[in-house]
């Protein structure tokens, strides 16, 4: 689906209804189109315009072929049941309960039990951005789009009253109050993550929520980093500042006049040389303690920065003392 401006060229069979910019009609068809970012992941929502009528949440006598989408199909039912096909085996799926279809995944709907069914339903596809200036830890952003690239087929008892929260998205599309469209994000927001939580084997986490640190407060932890870490890793020090590691960057050449890999290297070669004039320690441990995989790569690397060899620097060393 294609959204476009009242300013843009209007293709065939696609028009832009004059009442807003979020609904579009395609094939016959209308559509209203929401964009949910959650951290640096951005949701694209659609939702048929039936979704506004409340009296209209579903044909009663709703029978839908073997079929697929491209995107993902949440649906919620709210009165009566479904019998749900998918991979040749049925399952009813009663009031009170939800199902999630994945794109590609061939499913048939037909009605349960009893004469009439009511369920509320939304699609949704989504895609990493790129990290900009938002205070948002990169690690969640992470681990959300682990979940949904993990999310299969399933179900279960909506416990957190989610089709609640549906239908207050459509009070607002409908009613349209100060506010509305950062309320409804805010809504499908919780929506997602609430089913990711019911339906992935991701861990919980583990960070802190993002703090804006002052420019001498970030100085003093990146100094602390580099100080106290043997073995760097920039997408560390990125989830310490909570930010990306393009912004890491742009802090350590505004703040020290040097990239995190220019950085990293000097420290890596201070406590190389520190082992080798005042340790025993084998090279290819000090390699390995320092983040090098092989000696060799270490070795090279140590050589094209200081002019000579680990075992002919701390051979020199030792001469000198």
């Amino acid at each position: 689906m294609i959204l476009y401006s009242m300013k843009e060229e209007i293709k065939p069979k696609v028009q832009v209804m004059e009442m807003s910019p979020d609904v579009i009609i395609e094939g016959g068809k209308k559509y209203i189109m929401l964009q949910v970012p959650v951290g640096h992941i951005l949701f694209r929502i659609t939702l048929d315009t039936a979704f506004l009528d409340s009296d209209n949440l579903q044909d009663s006598n709703l029978h839908m072929e073997n079929h697929c989408h491209s995107v993902f199909e949440i649906h919620f039912v709210l009165k009566g049941s479904y019998d749900l096909e998918v991979d040749g085996i049925v399952t009813n799926i009663a009031a009170g309960h939800y199902f999630i279809i994945p794109p590609g995944v061939y499913h048939e709907q037909k009605l349960g039990n009893g004469s009439s069914a009511k369920k509320i339903a939304f699609r949704f596809e989504y895609e990493l951005m790129a990290p900009g200036d938002i205070m948002f830890p990169e690690s969640e952003t992470k681990q959300l789009y682990k979940a949904l690239k993990s999310l299969e087929f399933c179900y279960g008892e909506d416990k957190s009253g989610l089709s609640e929260i549906l239908i207050d998205i459509r009070n607002e599309l409908k009613k349209r109050y100060l506010g509305y469209y950062a309320r409804a994000q805010a809504l499908f927001s919780r929506i997602m993550i609430d089913l990711l939580r019911e339906n992935s084997n991701v861990q919980d986490s583990i960070y802190n929520p993002p703090i804006k640190a002052s420019a001498q407060e970030r100085l003093l932890i990146i100094e602390d980093y580099f100080e106290s870490y043997y073995n760097l890793n920039v997408e560390c020090l990125a989830d310490i500042l909570h930010v990306s590691v393009r912004q890491l960057n742009r802090i350590l050449k505004k703040t020290i006049n040097m990239s995190y890999k220019q950085k990293a290297l000097e420290r890596r070669m201070e406590i190389s040389k520190n082992l080798l004039k005042y340790t025993d320690m084998p090279i290819n441990e000090i390699a390995g303690k320092v983040g090098y995989e092989t000696m060799s790569t270490f070795s090279s690397v140590f050589r094209n920065k200081n002019g000579l060899s680990p075992s002919g620097y701390r051979d020199l060393k030792k001469s000198h003392k």
